[in-house]
């Protein structure tokens, strides 16, 4: 009775998997806001943007990822900027602009 059960639960499993919508890299950009290039969605999904990765797995050597995944990314990339957890200015920058307050300009 067991052996049913975790084959009926597996079974469940496996059919959420099969519904799942898996996107390749250019199809998720089409999704993103900004449309970014697939190379970049590339890029977050190995490296991630501002400390944030694109959940993604591989099949046959290909690199996918979820609609749900791709919207929990935006998400929290959109919350990230709402808190102002956005990088300081540069040292050169900060440079420029006082030198530029000197001269004036």
């Amino acid at each position: 009775m067991i052996s049913i059960l975790l084959t009926m639960a597996s079974l469940l499993v496996f059919a959420s998997i099969l519904q799942a919508k898996y996107l390749s890299p250019t199809e998720a950009s089409k999704i993103i806001p900004g449309r970014p290039h697939k190379n970049t969605v590339r890029r977050w999904m190995s490296k991630g943007y501002d400390g944030v990765i694109l959940p993604s797995f591989r099949i046959a050597g290909r690199r996918f990822t979820t609609q749900e995944s791709v919207e929990e990314f935006v998400s929290t990339l959109m919350g990230k900027d709402s808190i102002g957890d956005k990088h300081p200015p540069s040292t050169a920058h900060v440079e420029a602009e006082n030198r530029l307050d000197e001269l004036g300009v």
